[in-house]
């Protein structure tokens, strides 16, 4: 099997084994190194913030042109409306516009959502010798790096207000995501069914009573975000 084969390599992935150590590593290093933005000059911070927001769209569009290429492109599981779908093209016009709306979104699923992932991701059987594994770590990388950037390098900083408002940006999503799950039979945001693969909400109640469950872990987590900035000064 080729690196860039659409077929998972004879070395599956292993959770915490030494490629996903060394990929958390990476990440982990990288968001490191953004606190020298701190001390770049305006126009510099700006390009770091654009470099960003490019390499964040850029895997993207290969990720969908690599599924397009090995006839794995599908609606029922690759049109923008995950969750850190959204974050990809909502953050990056966030971080580059500065709407306050989408940076906010782009904050709470990345460092709450994109850190799960990179912890505990759903690789299938995709090692360190296929081109999925790099693009996974790359993908939610990247968006934990996006929000951190604004916040050690630009004085984003998340607020009560803007955590209801990612709340109910979800909880809209949700709306949405269930309209086209029925339309084209997909479970996106685990709407409308549980996933068929072992995940946390094996352990809650069967569909829908666990939709207001994981919406109240969600909240949880936006609030235990939004805390340690409670009162701190800022710029939007």
């Amino acid at each position: 099997m080729g690196y860039f084969s659409a077929e998972p390599p004879e070395q599956p992935f292993r959770l915490f084994g030494p490629a996903h150590l060394a990929a958390i590593g990476v990440v982990s290093a990288g968001l490191c190194a953004l606190r020298g933005a701190r001390r770049l000059s305006p126009r510099g911070r700006r390009r770091v913030r654009t470099g960003l927001v490019a390499a964040l769209w850029g895997q993207e569009v290969f990720y969908h042109g690599w599924r397009a290429a090995t006839g794995r492109w599908t609606p029922q599981e690759m049109l923008p409306v995950h969750v850190c779908s959204v974050a990809v093209w909502g953050g990056g016009v966030g971080a580059l516009t500065g709407n306050r709306a989408l940076r906010d979104y782009a904050y709470y699923v990345g460092v709450m959502g994109a850190t799960m992932a990179v912890l505990t991701p759903d690789l299938d059987r995709y090692g360190p010798r296929s081109v999925r594994f790099a693009q996974f770590f790359a993908s939610h990388g990247l968006l934990v790096a996006v929000p951190v950037y604004l916040c050690v390098a630009e004085g984003y900083r998340p607020t009560w207000r803007g955590a209801g408002r990612t709340m109910a940006l979800l909880a809209l999503q949700g709306v949405v995501a269930h309209r086209i799950n029925r339309a084209v039979g997909s479970n996106y945001v685990f709407v409308s069914r549980k996933p068929e693969f072992a995940t946390a909400l094996d352990a809650l109640p069967p569909w829908p009573a666990y939709l207001p469950l994981m919406y109240a872990a969600a909240a949880a987590g936006v609030a235990a975000l939004t805390v340690p900035f409670a009162g701190l000064p800022g710029r939007p």
